[in-house]
């Protein structure tokens, strides 16, 4: 019958309890929905099969308290084999099994999720992908508690990851991204490196390549660094310039053997001599790993 006047008030019509107690190791389960049909097989022999699914609530045992999995389960043919399609835990986990494909149509006008934990996705096999079919670019955004985002990730083009979010505002700067490696907090604890390799080949490896992008076209190459940590500049490289009196004093600001420099008031150029400052004259120095000499 009808069930009115309920207000936000959520009201249980149809209830399905299994109240026999559980025991220690002994849930349980609730009784299950079941839906069925049938289904046609064209391999020999061709036939009607059975296919159904049904749902339930499975308690686990807990310390303070038992939580629960509520389970959609498939199965073909009254094999009796019951297989997970999806579970939703009671603290708010989705987990899906054997998936090919998940779509999750998401309202435009959503523009927080606050969950306060994180989002865990993990695979065991196969690929996430991650699609757009309305506008090309979305991607994953990141924000500190605050709807606009200022990372982002994001498919460009072809083969092409792009970092932060593009602006439209005339004469407007987009925001700089940076792409860092773990902090270690502890006492006497190192931070992780941040490492870009190029893929392994079995003729080659592949390089690593600075590129800069002008106004408008493709980005062109400013360095590489090849399979054989060959590094080649697209323009000549330039130099820290310093006075004589300025130049690095310690290894920590850049005085580590094969160091080199510009120095702009050197007295002379007097080949692999000690530069003398006060005077006009620019040279190349390098630090030998006793003492920076003109090169």
């Amino acid at each position: 019958g009808a069930a009115e006047a309920l207000g936000t008030t959520s009201t249980a019509r149809l209830t399905l309890a299994n109240t026999t107690a559980a025991a220690a190791g002994a849930q349980q389960v609730s009784p299950s929905i079941v839906l069925e049909g049938r289904g046609w097989k064209t391999d020999a022999t061709a036939a009607s099969q059975t296919v159904r699914f049904r749902q339930n609530v499975l308690p686990v045992q807990g310390a303070t308290n038992p939580s629960a999995n509520w389970q959609l389960q498939s199965e073909i043919n009254n094999s009796g084999s019951w297989s997970n399609a999806l579970q939703i835990t009671s603290a708010g986990t989705i987990t899906t099994s054997g998936i090919n494909s998940l779509t999750l149509g998401i309202d435009p006008t959503l523009t927080q999720f606050n969950s306060g934990r994180p989002i865990d996705m993990r695979l065991t096999g196969g690929t996430l992908n991650v699609v757009d079919s309305t506008t090309p670019g979305i991607g994953f955004s990141f924000t500190n508690n605050n709807p606009a985002p200022d990372t982002q990730l994001r498919r460009a083009a072809a083969a092409s990851l792009q970092m932060g979010v593009n602006t439209a505002t005339a004469s407007a700067t987009a925001i700089a991204q940076t792409l860092k490696g773990p902090n270690a907090t502890g006492t006497t604890s190192t931070g992780g490196n941040m490492i870009i390799a190029g893929g392994t080949g079995t003729s080659s490896g592949g390089s690593v390549i600075l590129a800069t992008s002008a106004t408008t076209g493709a980005p062109a190459t400013a360095v590489t660094v090849n399979n054989n940590a060959v590094t080649t500049f697209a323009k000549p490289p330039v130099l820290p310039v310093y006075t004589v009196a300025t130049l690095p004093a310690t290894a920590a600001a850049g005085m580590v053997q094969g160091a080199q420099a510009v120095v702009t008031d050197a007295q002379n150029s007097n080949h692999h001599g000690t530069p003398t400052g006060g005077g006009s004259v620019v040279i190349c120095v390098f630090y030998n790993g006793t003492a920076w000499i003109a090169h």
